[in-house]
C-alpha cells in the first residue's frame, strides 16, 4: 500500500479531518522520507527530534537508524494513532504538546517536516536550546 493510500486509510479510521489552523499536511513520498534520513546521516548514536510526527511515517524510518527518536505531536488524535502504530518500537518516545512549551529531553539532531506556520519560531527555539 502506498503512503498516500495508508494516510487516507488512517484518516478515515481515526475520523480525522486535518486542521488548517495547525498547518497539518502529510508527507507521502517514500523517496523523500528516505532522503531525509540519509542526508541527516542518522546513526545509532543519535537522539533525533521530530516535530509534527503526524502518523509516524518519518518517525518509523528514523527509528530504524537512530538510537532514540523523540516524536512530538500537538494533535491528540494523531498522538493516539502514533502510540498505536509505533508501539513495537522501543526507541521512540512520543510527546504530546507544543514542542516549544513542553519539556523535551536532550537531542543532537532534528529531522522534521514541521508546519510552515511554526518554522521561524521553531528555528529560534532550537537555536536557543
Amino acid at each position: 500500500m502506498s503512503l498516500l493510500d495508508e494516510t487516507k486509510r488512517l484518516l478515515r479510521y481515526y475520523k480525522i479531518i486535518p486542521k488548517k489552523r495547525l498547518g497539518q499536511n502529510f508527507l507521502v513520498d517514500e523517496e523523500i522520507l528516505h532522503k531525509m534520513v540519509c542526508y541527516a546521516s542518522v546513526s545509532s548514536s543519535d537522539t533525533v527530534l521530530e516535530v509534527g510526527a503526524g502518523f509516524g511515517f518519518l518517525t518509523e524510518r528514523l527509528a530504524e537508524n537512530a538510537g532514540r527518536v523523540i516524536a512530538v505531536e500537538i494533535d491528540d488524535r494523531l498522538v493516539k494513532a502514533l502510540k498505536k502504530r509505533l508501539k513495537t518500537y522501543g526507541n521512540i518516545t512520543i510527546l504530546h504538546g507544543d514542542v516549544m512549551k513542553i519539556s523535551v529531553p536532550h537531542f543532537n539532531k532534528v529531522v522534521s517536516t514541521p508546519p510552515y506556520s511554526i518554522s521561524s519560531p521553531l528555528q529560534f527555539w532550537l537555536l536557543n536550546r
